[in-house]
């Protein structure tokens, strides 16, 4: 196992940067569930925006 080096909160540089957040994060809501599927509607930033309905079928499988 690595060691692990404790250093002060902020003084290392994270791979995490704000732009990759807003550009591969996906926003989700208005969830709905009819019958046994569940529905929601995503926008994916990759795509300009876009929103899309989703749904999930008892079997596991998603269509968009």
């Amino acid at each position: 196992m690595a060691k692990k080096n404790k250093r002060p909160y902020g003084s290392w540089e994270s791979p995490i940067t704000a732009d990759m957040i807003i550009t591969q994060g996906l926003g989700l809501g208005e969830t709905l569930v009819y019958r046994q599927d569940v529905f929601w509607l995503e926008t994916r930033p990759t795509e300009q925006g876009r929103g899309v309905v989703v749904r999930k079928t008892t079997d596991g499988k998603k269509a968009t």
